[in-house]
């Protein structure tokens, strides 16, 4: 689940997101009249502070840099119109992102869940490295052994990976929960340009996901997207 705080203002785009966001089960947000009050809170437990833009008051940009120097977070400019001035000045501000966003939310709230698993993916290697910093990194279910190159799936060693199933497999549950074109795990994973008609990502997925079913005990969890690449799921 995402968490957000959205920092309230008079804007038509504030009352937009304030409705449309706070139907949504999968974020849970938080509206605060003022910036003064998001001190009140313990906001390291929060994902995302979204600050409404208005073309007229420019609020969002003014209350940036008073945000920025006390949330390590990320911070999202969302506005209702379009202007190259106002997103380089936000950018070059502090701001993570800035969003013209034309009430259809679903954009912006797959943009919240992926700055949620980002988030996720740091905070778990921040504590994990403290721990496994000799030999691997744990990263949800999975632990990754970079000596001995081998992946443990709940406690158990997937069997036999090769070289290639472990840096397809270790790329994938870095980039868990996002899609990753073939593009992607070729050249990064094997260190090769993909071509057309290649079939040796889709083979090595094969494998692997075979030997995570033998410790798993069944259900997929890489997913393929027909045309866009494959998919390692965040529920497992």
């Amino acid at each position: 689940m995402g968490r957000v705080i959205i920092i309230q203002d008079d804007s038509h785009v504030c009352r937009l997101l304030i409705n449309k966001l706070s139907r949504r089960r999968e974020i849970e947000t938080v509206v605060l009249q003022d910036v003064s009050q998001i001190f009140k809170f313990n906001i390291g437990i929060f994902d995302v502070v979204i600050l409404p833009n208005d073309h007229l008051t420019r609020s969002g940009l003014f209350r940036l840099p008073q945000i920025r120097s006390s949330f390590e977070g990320i911070v999202v400019i969302v506005t209702s119109y379009r202007n190259d001035a106002d997103e380089c000045l936000a950018l070059s501000s502090g701001a993570d992102d800035y969003i013209y966003w034309d009430e259809n939310e679903l954009v912006l709230i797959e943009r919240v869940r992926l700055y949620s698993r980002r988030l996720l993916r740091g905070r778990g290697a921040d504590e994990i490295n403290k721990q496994f910093n000799e030999s691997g990194w744990i990263l949800g279910e999975f632990y990754i052994d970079a000596i001995a190159r081998n992946v443990r799936f709940r406690n158990k060693v997937l069997p036999s990976l090769t070289a290639a199933e472990f840096d397809v497999l270790k790329f994938l549950i870095e980039r868990i929960g996002e899609v990753v074109s073939r593009d992607e795990l070729a050249y990064f994973a094997l260190g090769r340009r993909f071509e057309s008609g290649d079939r040796a990502i889709d083979g090595i997925i094969c494998k692997i996901r075979r030997k995570i079913c033998v410790v798993k005990g069944g259900g997929i969890i890489i997913h393929s997207l027909r045309n866009k690449g494959y998919m390692l799921s965040a529920e497992l």
